[in-house]
C-alpha cells in the first residue's frame, strides 16, 4: 500500500516453459491476495508509468483467486488505487501456446473482486489510463469471467467502476480460437476486449484503435453480464477496427461452422465507431463465409465500412449508410 508515484519499465522473459500468474486463495479470511506484474497494488496511492512487457516461450494462465479482492493482471494499478492515470505500453506474448485469463475457478467459489486483466486500472481505480495493448498467442486465447461482483475478466484499461475515458490502441492476434464468456447476473462480470467498465451506463468515450485477429472461431458466450470485442460506451472520432477471424457465434467451443456471423449484438460495437467517423473492416478468414444476420445495420457515417472474405458473404438484412461512406464489399477472390 506504498504511496508516490512509480516509474520504470518491466521485463518479463522466458524462452521455453510457461508463465502462470496466480492470485492467492488461503487462508480464507485473507483477503485481497492479488498477483500482479506491474507497478502499484491494492489502495497503493499514485501514478504509475512505465513499459511492460511479457514474452513467454510457452502459454501464458492469469488465474484470480477464491478469496474476496484476489484479482491476477499485467498492468499498472490493482483495486482501488488512488492518484490518477496510470500509463505504458503493454505487451504480451505466448510463443509456444495459448493465453488464458480465468476469473471463475469452476467451482462458483470467487469471492468479490477477484477479477482478471491486461491492460492498466482494475476494479475502483482513479484515473483515465492510457498505452497501447499488444496481446499474441500461438494458440487459443480464454476470458473466463466470474459468477460473483466485479470478476469481470478484460483485455483494455479500466475495470469495474472506472468511469474515466482510457486511451491506447488494442491488438490482439492469435493463432487459435478466441473466447469470452462472461459470468451469471450483473454486477461486472463482465468478458471484453476493449477499454472501459462493463457497469457505467455509457457516458465515456475512449481513444484507441483496434485490430483483432483469430485464425479459428471466435465465440461470445453471454451467460448473463455483458459479453463483447468493442470499447464500453463510445469510440473517439477518428478510431478504426479491423475484425478477422475463421468463424463467429455465441457458443462455447468451436462449431466447426466456418461462418462468421454478425447478428444484431455483435453489430453494435461496429456501429458505435462507425457513428464516429471511424472505418470498420470485417473479414472472414480460410474457408469461412461471412454472414450479416443483423437487422439493425442502419447507420450515418463519413467513415467506410469493408466486407470481405475469400469465400461467400451472404446477406440476411440490408446494410444501409445514410451518410457519405462507402460500403465496400469483396469476395471468393
Amino acid at each position: 500500500q506504498a504511496s508516490g508515484s512509480k516509474t520504470g519499465n518491466i521485463d518479463v522473459t522466458t524462452t521455453s516453459g510457461n508463465l502462470m500468474l496466480a492470485a492467492g486463495s488461503a487462508p480464507a479470511d485473507v483477503w485481497e491476495n492479488s498477483a500482479t506484474i506491474g507497478h502499484g497494488g491494492v489502495r497503493a496511492n499514485g501514478v504509475a508509468d512505465g513499459n511492460i512487457s511479457v514474452d513467454v516461450g510457452g502459454r501464458i494462465d492469469i488465474l484470480a483467486g477464491t478469496n474476496r479482492g484476489s484479482s491476477a493482471q499485467i498492468g499498472h494499478g490493482v483495486r482501488e488505487m488512488r492518484g490518477g492515470g496510470n500509463m505504458g505500453d503493454i505487451t504480451v506474448v505466448a510463443r509456444g501456446g495459448g493465453i488464458s485469463l480465468i476469473s471463475d475457478d469452476g467451482n462458483l467459489t470467487n469471492g468479490e473482486r477477484a477479477y482478471t486483466m491486461i491492460g492498466h486500472g482494475g476494479e475502483n481505480t482513479d484515473g483515465a489510463h492510457s498505452g497501447k495493448i499488444v496481446v499474441v498467442a500461438e494458440g487459443d486465447l480464454l476470458l473466463d469471467a466470474g459468477d460473483d461482483n466485479h470478476t469481470h475478466s478484460q483485455i483494455g484499461h479500466g475495470g469495474g467502476d472506472v468511469p474515466e475515458n482510457h486511451t491506447g490502441d488494442i491488438v490482439v492476434s492469435v493463432d487459435g480460437d478466441i473466447e469470452l464468456r462472461s459470468g451469471a447476473g450483473g454486477g461486472n462480470r463482465y468478458a471484453a476486449i476493449g477499454h472501459g467498465d462493463g457497469n457505467n451506463g455509457g457516458s465515456n468515450v475512449h481513444d484507441g484503435s483496434m485490430y483483432i485477429r483469430a485464425t479459428g472461431e471466435i465465440s461470445l458466450v453471454n451467460n448473463g453480464d455483458d459479453v463483447q470485442i468493442g470499447h464500453f460506451d463510445s469510440f473517439a472520432a477518428g478510431n478504426n477496427l479491423v475484425f478477422l477471424a475463421g468463424g463467429l457465434d455465441n457458443a462455447t467451443g468451436n462449431s466447426g461452422a466456418n461462418t462468421l456471423n454478425i447478428t444484431n449484438n455483435e453489430w453494435d460495437p461496429f456501429e458505435s465507431l462507425l457513428s464516429a467517423g471511424g472505418e470498420v473492416s470485417i473479414g472472414a478468414l480460410g474457408t469461412s463465409e461471412l454472414v450479416m444476420a443483423a437487422s439493425n445495420a442502419d447507420y450515418n457515417s463519413t467513415a467506410n465500412l469493408n466486407l470481405f472474405s475469400q469465400r461467400d458473404i451472404t446477406f440476411l438484412n440490408g446494410v444501409q449508410n445514410a451518410g457519405s461512406g462507402d460500403i465496400n464489399v469483396l469476395a471468393g477472390w
